[in-house]
């Protein structure tokens, strides 16, 4: 019997069955935050200054631009995608390229080179902690050992 199209790129399909894994869980979790997390940052900072500096503080501690809560809302998208739609080996792909996202967005917001697009203070700011450990804790949730050995 020829396998399934959608199975061959990771898509469930109408007779997939099986429960969600813990990673996808994991995705659906952050998924729902990112897109919150976007949604309520265009409170912060409306719609001005779209790219540059941050113009708005979140909670004290995050800065914020309205191209960052666009970012957000992507991010968001593609892991509650992941959580809804792929199976689990898809699943702990996507999370994979999500830690990896997260670890390089951390390091490149350590050296400065975020401030100007995303409004990401250089060096040990606490929006480049949470990038880390977020990437890291992730980076968990993909099984790295496995994503990477097929």
């Amino acid at each position: 019997m020829a396998a399934i199209p959608a199975a061959k790129w990771g898509i469930r399909y109408a007779g997939y069955t099986g429960a969600k894994t813990v990673p996808q869980k994991f995705a659906l979790i952050v998924g729902i935050v990112y897109v919150a997390l976007g949604v309520i940052g265009f409170f912060v900072t409306g719609f001005s200054e779209f790219v540059g500096g941050s113009n708005g503080v979140l909670l004290g501690l995050f800065h914020l631009n309205p191209f960052r809560n666009v970012v957000h809302i992507a991010l968001g998208a593609l892991a509650l995608l992941a959580a809804l739609v792929l199976t689990p080996p898809a699943t702990e792909g996507v999370n994979f390229i999500f830690a990896g996202i997260l670890i390089v967005v951390a390091v490149l917001g350590y050296l400065g080179y975020l401030q100007g697009l995303l409004g990401i203070p250089p060096g040990v700011d606490p929006d480049n902690v949470l990038y880390l450990v977020l990437g890291v804790v992730t980076l968990f949730f993909s099984n790295p050992a496995k994503v990477l050995t097929g």
